[in-house]
């Protein structure tokens, strides 16, 4: 009775996390959408405060259990890490920047937008535009994974595009009642602008670019590009945007330092095309063939020896193979298993009636 009642209690824990975890940001996606379109409710500021507490902390914690991490170049293996960064951190810092901006504009029309002069209104909206493109690229970028968690990590950032629509739209709604009433025609060409609250999203727009060359201009003098926000995304691998190809990731089950030695420069590995292990994708060079053919002889003539040399490779290749991190260590990683791989080319000549078609047919 006493475990039927753990099980229970266990279930329902379970139940109110996947809730929390999955149901709870659709449930605030909505309402904040309905919030846009229609008139603001009682529960419209709970919906925003649990939107800035809970999306984050739900992205970092997601963010953790998909086990992101590493350089596009950098070698991962399953146990560590099995996604690459979505954000290279080589400019990470020009896009911090460009969302602190974003953050900035939100917060002063959000808390003090009845104290600012039009100007910094208007600044305060162009700020805005440019945290909420960093959004779009980023959920362009994660939309990219077919997996249903990765979908996950579009949530909050598409919450805040709507949170950012929703803070323009009040401002522009207050402003209205204000302009009620005002003669616009004794003012003229800019001051009219500025003054009429239906053009300060254009304005906004065009506020854009100055603000992004000065943000460029400052953050080139500290050292990054001047692309850096583009490149930021697609400086990567294994994401929609990504326009880099990184060393395949090592599993336990593999040839682990033939796998990591064909993510050494192509140049010296050789890369010929990619292939398929266990369902994983994985870049195939002919060291990397010759090797598994070889095994695949040794399992079919000695099984009793193959055995012992698998247990033999995976007790003592794949902790090597994971202190095998760069493209230089692959390359070394390479040369030094060029003896084997002649080796086993031997055994496969002397053993096998068409040794070439064998190695060809490899990871198909």
């Amino acid at each position: 009775m006493a475990d039927l009642a753990g099980q229970l209690f266990g279930s329902i824990i379970l139940l109110g996390l996947l809730f929390l975890f999955f149901i709870v940001p659709i449930i605030l996606t909505f309402m904040n959408l309905y919030f846009i379109l229609a008139e603001p409710g009682k529960f419209k500021n709970a919906a925003e405060v649990l939107t800035w507490i809970l999306g984050p902390l739900f992205s970092a914690i997601l963010y953790d259990y998909m086990g992101i991490g590493g350089e596009w170049q950098e070698q991962l293996f399953a146990s560590d890490s099995a996604i690459h960064t979505p954000v290279s951190e080589h400019y990470v810092v020009t896009v911090l920047v460009l969302v602190s901006l974003g953050l900035l504009g939100y917060f002063l029309l959000k808390l003090a937008s009845k104290r600012l002069p039009p100007l910094v209104k208007i600044l305060s909206i162009s700020f805005l535009y440019i945290g909420c493109a960093v959004c779009v690229m980023w959920i362009i970028q994660v939309l990219g994974r077919a997996d249903e968690l990765s979908v996950y990590l579009a949530v909050f950032p598409l919450n805040v595009i709507l949170l950012s629509a929703s803070v323009v739209k009040t401002l522009l709604k207050e402003q209205k009642e204000e302009d009620e009433g005002k003669d616009f025609e004794k003012f003229t060409g800019l001051r009219r602008l500025l003054v009429k609250s239906s053009c300060w999203p254009a304005l906004a727009f065009l506020m854009v670019w100055p603000v992004l060359g000065i943000c460029i201009a400052v953050l080139v003098l500290f050292g990054q590009e001047p692309s850096a926000a583009v490149k930021a995304f697609t400086e990567t691998s294994d994401w929609m945007l990504s326009q880099r190809i990184s060393p395949p990731t090592v599993y336990s089950d593999g040839h682990y330092l033939c796998t990591v030695a064909a993510g050494g420069h192509e140049k010296l590995v050789k890369p010929k095309r990619m292939g398929v292990r266990h369902g994983h994708r994985i870049v195939v060079n002919r060291q990397l063939c010759v090797a598994n053919a070889f095994e695949q002889v040794l399992e079919e003539r000695t099984p009793r020896f193959h055995r012992f040399v698998r247990h033999v490779y995976d007790t003592y290749g794949y902790p090597v193979a994971k202190h095998i991190r760069t493209p230089l260590a692959a390359d070394i990683t390479y040369l030094v298993m060029k003896p084997l791989e002649w080796i086993f080319l031997l055994v496969l000549y002397l053993t096998d009636r068409k040794p070439e078609d064998r190695i060809a047919k490899q990871y198909l």
